[in-house]
């Protein structure tokens, strides 16, 4: 197993980046919902192709229900500081998004 720690941000309602992950790069949004009052991610491919929209739970296998061949790896949310869900605040402070870069799901 190969580890990616996919930095976050703390502030803004709503970011996105590109990461490689392998060989493959990906466009990824962070997003705060306002009405779920919970943070989202989507995932899209090089070609801004969407692939995957999933809320960011905490310690849950976040891409694991998706059986998508482009999305050849698997997300976590981890909370540094305890095992609740991430309010809007806490996101950049104490949490982490980890990367298997081997899942091979």
């Amino acid at each position: 197993m190969t580890l990616l720690q996919i930095p976050l941000e703390a502030n803004p309602d709503s970011y996105q980046f590109k990461t490689t992950i392998g060989t493959v790069i990906y466009n990824i949004r962070i997003q705060w919902n306002t009405r779920d009052e919970r943070w989202m991610l989507y995932i899209f491919n090089e070609a801004d192709r969407h692939l995957i929209s999933t809320p960011l739970v905490v310690n849950h296998p976040l891409t694991q229900r998706f059986h998508i061949v482009e999305l050849n790896t698997s997300f976590v949310l981890v909370n540094l500081r305890s095992n609740f869900e991430v309010n809007k605040e806490e996101l950049g402070r104490s949490c982490v998004l980890l990367v298997d870069t081997e899942a091979g799901l």
